[in-house]
């Protein structure tokens, strides 16, 4: 009996697949593109910094940037590193500056017109700013000799792999970016904070408090300790951000705003506000240099309350944001909770300082000897007379072989070292001595270092905590404002008929019609949800009013982008979420059964439900019809059998068992089948009730048959 065809929802066998050479190539390119993307550019590393940022840094310290440079120049410098042209080097030059508010620890100096990060005002032009390093940029060059240097793309200069920065800089400036099937949303906490906890967690293992966002743009936070909780382990969680008005009268003042808006996005907001009716008389953006500042003068003097109220509920002066800790980490991508995150800053300070520690220790050890014969030499007269007049009256050789006589053990690297040195220089011991007695106090602190190189970062950080000075300007608030909305009128437009197509976990909404009608897919309503089953044991929907019409030539949603969930699974089974219950049967001989009614009325609540099916999902072979009576099942080693599909549900969680598996084989079809097609299928079918075997040799089946019942 041949193995029947695997039905469309099923998953891959293990058998090898004969891949054609172009399509090999093609998922060799758009791999070998999604690393650049993920690692090479959009996804910051354990350092805090993307290649860009990392690159402009290297360049402005190698060409030596502190004194006022012209940014066009300093971008050049870059280019030397960084293939991706001179614009994109100068949009992430802009966030590292002083002045433009990016960050909370700035790495660079600027003057000229920058912008402002709550504003949506550009920057001038490169060849009209100037810029060099910041006092603050020696706490990322800190250890640098304990840096891996790795080739640049065309291989003509060396670049570092990471920067060695003595700080958790990766959570005290903020990072967010998209890549390939993944997100990065960071935000920024408080510099004393984020050095209070990482040592509090070297020095106990474990962080007991939390960490609350600093943002330069100042405003409120509005404290919740339990998404914080989130954040501290998880790495994901909500923040709701606010900002701070004062009331002159009719007016309604707005002088720091959430970092994740501008004040251009609230003056059109509260402009969009007025058109509806609210009593707004006129919009006023007044920022300049002395800061930001958003004037909303209302009608009168007795509407400001609603008029304030309209605008914390309906404009981002009051918003929520959703963080995602995505992180580079050993060159690929993690998604760390805080705890987790300082515990990788700190396994990488330790390299850093390891090789560090260890190379200067090496230069000790080589200098110790070095200073010890010197010492030795230049302290007894007759030694330090004979071996100068050799020198002077003969040559270095003779002076050499002199040596050689007074030190016979001596390293030859020695006599080399006190050869090449000045004349002048070998008129004195005291300063030799007292650089040996540096060197034998240096080698007993770097032994003691390595022996505790935790201890030296936290006595690093606890300099740093008291040398550097970044007062918190983000106000931790408790107060909250809640409000249902107002729900505009809407008048929304019927549900259209709908072809999606989902292939691996790109999902594809096209219209459906006759051009498109040939096409395989779910037939459904443009409304309508789906339902995934991926290999973690969770149910996944996307509601398809979330996604826009596109062409059968795209690509689609990436499934992990839509959810905002990391890339670490498979889908195994989909379906139309309807009133209506789905067996499931797994490789192992178990079934279970999704009650889909139970997501009906709520279907567009929730995304994920973690705890959906069972933690076996992976096993999922394919679906059933419990509507009919019957299941067939068919293993890798060609046995088969028939089980009834009235089998005891014991809920979406577990598992009831349908039929014994031998050790070695697994089954890979299940079809949901009636009596009569059972009689079709099989000449003799009692042989086979609630059993695996092989197909009797006086027997038929008719595989044409199921082929028909899988089509």
């Amino acid at each position: 009996m041949k193995e029947a065809p695997k039905a469309g929802q099923l998953n891959a066998s293990n058998e090898e697949v004969q891949i054609p050479e172009g399509l090999q190539k093609l998922v060799s390119w758009y791999a070998d593109y999604a690393k650049e993307v993920v690692v090479d550019r959009a996804i910051v590393g354990i350092d805090g910094f993307k290649p860009v940022h990392r690159r402009i840094l290297y360049a402005m310290r190698e060409n030596k940037a502190h004194e006022m440079t012209k940014s066009a120049k300093v971008v050049g410098w870059v280019l030397g590193y960084h293939p991706h042209g001179d614009q994109s080097v100068y949009e992430s030059l802009i966030r590292m500056v002083d002045s433009s508010m990016y960050m909370n620890i700035p790495f660079i100096k600027g003057k000229g017109s920058w912008g402002k990060v709550y504003s949506t005002e550009p920057a001038a032009a490169m060849r009209y700013t100037n810029c060099m390093l910041h006092e603050n940029a020696a706490l990322v060059f800190d250890g640098m000799d304990g840096i891996k240097m790795i080739p640049t793309e065309d291989g003509s200069v060396l670049e570092p792999e990471l920067l060695p920065v003595a700080f958790p800089n990766v959570l005290c400036n903020p990072n967010s970016g998209i890549a390939v099937g993944m997100a990065s949303n960071i935000p920024s906490f408080n510099f004393h904070e984020v050095l209070n906890a990482t040592i509090e967690l070297i020095e106990t293992g474990d962080i007991k408090g939390v960490l609350a966002p600093d943002f330069t743009t100042k405003g409120h936070y509005v404290y919740d300790e339990s998404e914080l909780r989130k954040i501290m382990e998880r790495g994901r969680g909500r923040l709701k951000l606010r900002g701070k008005w004062t009331v002159d009268g009719k007016k309604i003042i707005i002088t720091e705003i959430p970092y994740y808006t501008t004040v251009n996005a609230l003056a059109k907001q509260a402009k969009e506000l007025k058109d509806k009716g609210v009593p707004i008389s006129d919009i006023k953006d007044l920022s300049d240099r002395q800061g930001l500042r958003l004037e909303i003068e209302c009608s009168n003097k007795k509407v400001v309350d609603e008029v304030l109220t309209s605008l914390v509920r309906d404009t981002d002066l009051q918003m929520s944001m959703t963080t995602n800790f995505t992180v580079i980490v050993d060159g690929r991508p993690r998604v760390l909770g805080i705890k987790d995150l300082l515990r990788e800053w700190v396994k990488f300070r330790k390299g850093v300082l390891k090789t560090s520690l260890e190379k200067e220790y090496a230069l000790v050890l080589r200098d110790i000897p070095r200073y010890e014969l010197l010492v030795d030499l230049l302290s007894d007269e007759n030694k330090r007379n004979e071996f100068i007049q050799r020198l002077t009256k003969q040559n270095s050789a003779h002076a050499r072989a002199y040596l050689r006589e007074l030190y016979p053990d001596a390293d030859e690297s020695i006599f080399t070292w006190i050869l090449d040195m000045p004349l002048k220089s070998l008129s004195g011991v005291a300063s030799k001595e007292s650089r040996l007695a540096n060197l034998y106090a240096r080698k007993a602190e770097l032994e003691a270092d390595l022996a505790n190189i935790e201890g030296v970062i936290t006595r690093q950080l606890k300099k740093l905590n008291t040398q550097y000075s970044f007062p918190r300007r983000t106000e931790v608030t408790d107060v909250d404002y809640n409000f249902e909305k107002e729900k505009p009128v809407v008048v929304k437009a019927a549900p259209t008929p709908t072809l999606v197509i989902i292939e691996d976990k790109f999902i594809k909404k096209l219209r459906l019609s006759p051009a498109t009608e040939h096409l395989d897919g779910i037939r459904c309503m443009s409304d309508d949800v789906i339902s995934f089953i991926d290999t973690h044991g969770r149910l996944l929907r996307v509601n398809l009013e979330h996604l826009d019409y596109v062409t059968e030539r795209d690509r689609g949603v990436y499934l992990p982008v839509y959810l905002e969930v990391e890339d670490d699974f498979e889908v195994v089974a989909y379906n139309l979420i309807e009133d209506k219950k789905i067996g499931y049967v797994y490789s192992d001989g178990f079934a279970s059964v999704v009650d889909y009614s139970e997501w009906v009325d709520s279907k567009r609540m929730t995304r994920i439900t973690h705890n959906g099916v069972s933690p076996y999902a992976g096993l999922i072979v394919g679906e059933i019809d419990l509507s009919k009576q019957f299941i067939l099942l068919m293993t890798r080693k060609n046995y088969f059998g028939f089980v009834s599909s009235d089998f005891k549900h014991k809920g979406r969680t577990a598992r009831t068992k349908l039929i014994n598996v031998k050790k070695g084989d697994e089954i890979v079809l299940a079809v949901s089948v009636s009596y009569t097609d059972i009689l079709k299928l099989v000449s003799n079918p009692q042989r086979y009730m609630d059993r695996l075997g092989p197909l009797a040799y006086e027997d038929v089946f008719d595989t044409e048959y199921l082929s028909t019942l899988l089509s």
